[in-house]
């Protein structure tokens, strides 16, 4: 969290938008069992809700 504090709010939206790019091919992958690592899709998602939290709490 600590990182992510430091972080430019153009940064974080790029973080973001790449996350939701990997929560997608993280899906398809699971889908067509590439992947076993079901906590990675959970872990990004948990991402995306801090970075969510950071830029709303600095528009306020």
């Amino acid at each position: 969290m600590e990182s992510l504090n430091k972080k430019t709010d153009e940064e974080l939206k790029q973080m973001r938008a790449d996350l939701r790019t990997e929560i997608l091919e993280l899906r398809f992958a699971i889908a067509s069992n590439k992947e076993t690592h079901v906590r990675k899709v959970r872990n990004a998602r948990r991402t995306i809700a801090r970075i969510n939290t950071l830029l709303s709490a600095r528009i306020s």
